[in-house]
């Protein structure tokens, strides 16, 4: 019984610790992305672009982030008796994470668009 427990210790602070990095790294690359990009790029709606971005990105890390403390409030024990408190908590993670693969996706985009633009500017 104590190996079990060894293990799920172990596992449960290797995926905390891989969440935790893996969200701060994407974080980090959504952000000088659109920094990036609005130094580069000329117009208003690309700008605004990068706006809704990170709009979506925060409010996307946002509600994720509440999923995992009403998780943690909630227990394990609740979320077994009553399972419609997980799938309520599941999608709205889902939710959560298609906000913010949009937003990287939108800023990928930038960034493409910004590099585009220095190519076109520097052949001039």
């Amino acid at each position: 019984m104590f190996s079990d427990r060894a293990y799920h210790d172990t596992y449960y602070v290797v995926g905390h610790f891989h969440w935790l990095f893996s969200l701060t790294v994407a974080t980090v690359l959504v952000l000088l992305a659109i920094k990036a990009s609005r130094r580069w790029l000329d117009g208003r709606w690309l700008r605004r672009l990068g706006s809704i971005a990170l709009s979506l990105w925060a409010i996307g890390l946002a509600l994720n982030l509440a999923v995992l403390l009403a998780w943690q409030m909630v227990g394990v024990e609740t979320l077994v008796t009553r399972p419609w408190i997980l799938g309520a908590l599941n999608d709205a993670s889902s939710v959560a994470a298609f906000m913010m693969v949009l937003a990287f996706a939108l800023a990928l985009a930038m960034i493409f668009l910004a590099l585009g633009n220095r190519l076109l500017r520097s052949r001039r």
